[in-house]
């Protein structure tokens, strides 16, 4: 499974949308509707599926799909 296919099974999880509603230019708070208590659990899923940390500074910048899908391969290259 890729990077982004495990990205969107979180965001469709947590958010409780569908995979249709994301695209890699959709805003997680704007568009897809996350709260702040939304954002800690992707964070937090993120960190436990790709064994990483991501600090408080990493996660602000973390505004859509796509900046998800990036940092992640990015900390995982």
């Amino acid at each position: 499974m890729s990077v982004q296919e495990k990205v969107y099974e979180i965001l469709v999880e947590i958010l409780d949308t569908s995979e249709a509603d994301l695209n890699p230019e959709a805003t997680l708070i704007g568009d897809l509707e996350a709260s702040s208590v939304d954002l800690v659990e992707i964070i937090a899923a993120i960190e436990n599926e790709f064994d990483m940390d991501i600090s408080d500074e990493e996660a602000q910048q973390l505004r859509t799909v796509k900046a998800v899908i990036d940092f992640v391969e990015s900390k995982l290259s």
